[in-house]
């Protein structure tokens, strides 16, 4: 994911952005993970993981497979952050 900041903290403009992209990397991965579990916890599956279970496991034991499996699943998300820009002109 690319990452342009509008309003960038003081002095970022002129340091190494590796260990910022790292931060914000990891805490991406997890506010998604977090949002995935809020979704599951409310029974919902708006971003379609059921359909795809079912499209990619056929038989007439898809679904109920799907609906024992989902509660149990664990998310694992894993964001790649480059930062492209801070927004100031140099």
């Amino acid at each position: 994911m690319g990452v342009v900041f509008e309003e960038a903290p003081h002095g970022l403009f002129e340091q190494e952005w590796t260990n910022v992209e790292k931060q914000l990397s990891e805490s991406y991965s997890k506010s998604a993970e977090a949002l995935l579990r809020k979704i599951r916890k409310a029974g919902v599956d708006p971003l379609g993981f059921g359909l795809r279970y079912r499209a990619t496991h056929p038989g007439s034991g898809a679904w109920k497979e799907w609906q024992s499996i989902y509660r149990d699943i664990k998310f694992i998300v894993k964001a790649d952050i480059k930062i492209e820009g801070t927004g100031l002109i140099k």
